[in-house]
């Protein structure tokens, strides 16, 4: 009789624990950042995985996180996946001149912000723009950027934060006027949506 009531209780707290992964909304245009717990003396890393309920498969990255469709979390998350930090950045040191192919954001991306360090004496003359194509404007119109400067943009100068839910996008970071043999490094802060 023991026995039995210890089964009924396990399985009452199980779905206990259970019921608010059920009230997860599924919309199916919406992802979710999940994490696989660390286990002691188990591989971690990228390894690919398969939801057997949509045959959906997500490929897990270093960190054993992966972007997944908000219609496959409840599988993962009765997999012991947690929700992780949907926050990333990609990063370019060393920019002289105009580059347009180092920065590329992932389809889906929304910017949270864009930081600036100048590591040389030399102003950037005009400031520096960032935009979507070869010396656009579209996404920062002109950031103040003297010598030596560390400056983050603004939010009512980050004109553009959403972009393509299905293609990569390439950022192009330029000076307005002129570099002036300053070095800026740049990064972009983003989410996936």
């Amino acid at each position: 009789m023991k026995t039995l009531s210890r089964i009924l209780i396990a399985s009452a707290l199980a779905a206990v624990s259970l019921a608010p992964l059920a009230s997860v909304p599924a919309k199916a245009d919406a992802h979710i950042l999940v994490c696989a717990a660390t286990e002691s003396g188990k591989a971690e890393g990228p390894r690919r995985l398969t939801n057997p309920n949509t045959m959906t498969s997500y490929v897990l990255n270093s960190q054993g996180c992966a972007v997944i469709s908000s219609a496959d979390a409840g599988w993962f998350y009765s997999q012991g996946f947690t929700p992780g930090a949907n926050l990333f950045s990609i990063a370019k040191t060393g920019i002289t001149a105009q580059d347009f192919a180092s920065l590329v954001l992932p389809a889906g991306a929304y910017v949270h912000n864009v930081v600036v360090q100048n590591t040389t004496a030399n102003a950037v003359t005009g400031g520096i723009k960032v935009g979507t194509t070869a010396g656009g404007t579209d996404v920062v119109a002109a950031l103040t950027c003297g010598a030596n400067c560390y400056t983050f943009v603004a939010d009512a100068s980050l004109l553009k934060r959403v972009f393509s839910a299905t293609a990569s996008q390439t950022l192009s970071i330029d000076a307005v006027t002129a570099w002036n043999s300053a070095s800026v490094d740049v990064t972009v802060f983003y989410s996936l949506r």
